[in-house]
């Protein structure tokens, strides 16, 4: 009795906390607005399709003719185990990616409270809530989002445990969920430069006394990190596929094959926050920039702890920045993930450095201006996310429903011919995937005797040929010209439109009848 005493006491005095109540807020509607997007795709992108393909593939053994090996297989083994326990896909993308999404709003919350203030850990989280590239990536079963939540919950252990050496817990839970980050998505392994950097500005070298730290590193190498490595060097003959493919081959590396810096990076900034929030993004770079290089050297005779919280949120947005601009040379948006926790921590501050500021006057309108800031860029957000994800909500539906036909139309072992946007399909087919070819004569030689796709041989005699329209490919004209003389050989059996008037299709299914002959008037 006592023990719920004292549990409700401390649920009735958290209550009574505003910042708490604010907090709670937040959180709901996060969780709504994720609610509303989570499910909200009719298909999947290439990589989404391969990711679950592979996890079908382990669950169930289902046909997967090609993987690449570079791909992390963190979330891709926690859907396998999902999917083997009865799972749907609704209930992965819940678990992997909108829960994900919530939690790493929370750590942005206590990340902000630990490092800063609550009032900055709140208006940051309230950023992070409506960011239109955090929900439209809610609804896609990719990597980026849970690396993100891994990162930012990282790095509040970090602070837990390593600045403010709060209990020797933290120390495992940061070396625990630095190792998921880096196994979930491998570009905000980042976050482990940055820590070392901002502990050796901390304690010097001193910190590689602290057996917490030397333990966790053995377990975890030996528990988690030998097994990947081994589980790679006999899939693929690597250890460490990723790091052969993105950054030493000079074939697949971006580093080995652009020349320029990837300039497009700084544009991210913009295209994240819009106007609004951008400006007040530069103002608060300006003002920690400014602040940071005048007690820098406090911070070199560790005599000022909020400078040593700027250093980590200036590392957080320069050095991924730096990384993929000049280092890697390319990018695309959710490969700067990464830098959004400490751009909203600054906004956070701006907010925080007005409320005190407006407070000597008025604490209402102290509160509305910090509240404001929040609402004002969230509002641009929102609008932004729901047309994208709206847009894109549609992409490659086709595919599905043709995946899903022939999966019902075929058995296991039938191969299929599809002209591209192989994953898209194959994620839902679960068939093994055969193309069609240079030419007629080649196309009709792989009908026949199959196909060797990546390291597998795939036998030939397909049921099914898929025309996806949805991919520029250059063999369509004359495979269509092909199919359109050979009527009662290649005979249409379903079709999936684009448009609702259905005059633009999106996939033709074909049925082959080998009881006819191809004719082959010409090899083009």
């Amino acid at each position: 009795m006592n023990e719920k005493k004292t549990f409700s006491h401390r649920v009735i005095t958290w209550l009574k906390n505003p910042y708490n109540i604010i907090l709670l807020c937040i959180i709901l509607v996060a969780t709504v607005l994720r609610l509303k997007y989570y499910n909200i795709n009719m298909g999947v992108w290439w990589d989404e399709g391969e990711y679950l393909l592979k996890a079908k593939n382990w669950a169930f053994g289902t046909p997967i003719t090609a993987y690449w090996e570079a791909r992390p297989m963190t979330l891709t083994l926690v859907w396998a185990l999902l999917l083997k326990l009865g799972a749907s896909e609704a209930v992965l993308r819940f678990l992997t990616e909108l829960l994900p999404s919530v939690g790493s709003i929370i750590f942005m919350y206590l990340l902000g409270k630990e490092m800063y203030n609550e009032k900055v850990g709140l208006i940051s989280a309230g950023c992070m809530s409506v960011f239109w590239l955090h929900l439209f990536f809610t609804a896609r079963l990719l990597m980026d989002l849970p690396g993100l939540f891994f990162a930012i919950a990282a790095s509040y252990f970090f602070w837990r445990g390593f600045i403010k050496k709060h209990h020797h817990k933290y120390i495992w839970l940061t070396g625990i969920f630095t190792l998921l980050t880096i196994l979930t998505k491998y570009n905000d392994g980042i976050i482990l430069i940055i820590f070392l950097i901002v502990l050796f500005m901390a304690e010097r070298f001193a910190f590689l006394k602290n057996k917490q730290l030397w333990k966790a590193i053995g377990v975890l190498a030996l528990v988690i990190l030998m097994p990947y490595m081994i589980f790679n060097y006999v899939s693929y003959g690597d250890p460490l596929p990723a790091l052969t493919i993105y950054i030493l081959s000079e074939k697949t590396s971006a580093i080995q094959q652009f020349d320029a810096p990837a300039w497009s990076v700084f544009n991210y900034f913009s295209e994240f926050l819009f106007t609004f929030w951008f400006i007040i993004f530069l103002i608060g770079l300006a003002i920690t920039l400014w602040k940071f290089a005048l007690s820098i050297d406090l911070l070199w005779r560790r005599k000022e702890t909020e400078t040593l919280s700027d250093l980590f949120v200036l590392l957080l947005i320069a050095l991924p920045v730096i990384f993929f601009a000049f280092i890697y040379k390319f990018a695309v948006h959710q490969y700067l993930f990464l830098i959004t926790p400490g751009i909203f921590l600054l906004i956070g501050k701006v907010g925080s450095n007005l409320h005190d500021m407006i407070k000597k006057y008025n604490k209402y309108l102290a509160i509305v201006a910090a509240v404001a800031i929040v609402v004002i860029g969230g509002y641009y957000q929102l609008v932004h996310a729901d047309n994208i994800i709206e847009n894109k909500k549609v992409t490659y539906k086709e595919l599905k429903q043709a995946g899903i036909w022939v999966k019902e139309n075929s058995n296991l072992e039938d191969p299929v011919v599809i002209t591209s946007n192989q994953m898209e399909f194959a994620a839902y087919a679960e068939r093994p995937i055969l193309s069609e070819g240079h030419n007629r004569t080649h196309f009709e030689e792989i009908l026949v005797n199959g196909q060797t796709v990546g390291t597998s041989y795939v036998k030939g005699g397909p049921k099914f040929i898929v025309v996806s329209f949805l991919f520029n490919n250059p063999n369509l004209p004359w495979l269509l010209q092909y199919l359109q003389e050979n009527k009662e050989r290649f005979i249409p059996v379903q079709a999936y439109f684009i448009d609702e008037e259905k005059k633009q299709p999106g996939a033709i299914v074909f049925r082959i009848n080998y009881d006819k002959p191809p004719v082959i008037e010409n090899n083009q």
